[in-house]
């Protein structure tokens, strides 16, 4: 007789992967995997799951204004506060991945997972308000005060 370890085996389901425009200074916007296409799910519920995100940043300073909330499966991003996360040279827009990790573990482990090839990107456009058309506009106003050229001084 064989057994096998049914979490090794149980079929995953994941969302599928997304990219997201996010304009700083403008209010937090929330992902829910659920809407996109589905969440993660696994067939057998006996297994346990985790799931975590990893991003492109080097610096850490995008990761710190990401909010995970794994129960509800939902990404939020809330940037308030600077213009630092845009590209440098042009301070127009910058691209950040973010890749969402889902882990399944034997019921009661949560050390050793024993699925992790189970991720999905979401990549994130941050965008300088100054620059972002949809919540800026540059308009001019017409003169609408006429202008004397009747100069009665001395010289």
């Amino acid at each position: 007789m064989t057994l096998t370890d049914v979490c090794t085996t149980t079929t995953i389901t994941k969302p599928t992967s997304t990219t997201s425009d996010y304009t700083i200074a403008t209010p937090a916007q929330t992902i829910d995997f659920g809407s996109l296409s589905q969440q993660f799910s696994i067939a057998d519920p006996r297994c346990t799951t985790t799931l975590t995100f990893s991003t492109s940043d080097g610096t850490s300073a995008f990761d710190a204004k990401l909010n995970l909330d794994a129960s509800a499966q939902t990404l939020t991003i809330d940037i308030q506060d600077n213009l630092d996360l845009l590209d440098s040279t042009s301070q127009a827009t910058k691209d950040y991945t973010v890749t969402m990790i889902y882990k399944v573990f034997k019921p009661g482990d949560s050390v050793t997972a024993v699925q992790t090839d189970n991720s999905v990107t979401v990549v994130y456009t941050i965008k300088n308000p100054c620059l972002d058309d949809t919540v800026t506009t540059v308009s001019s106003t017409p003169q609408t005060a006429s202008i004397s050229d009747n100069y009665s001084g001395t010289n």
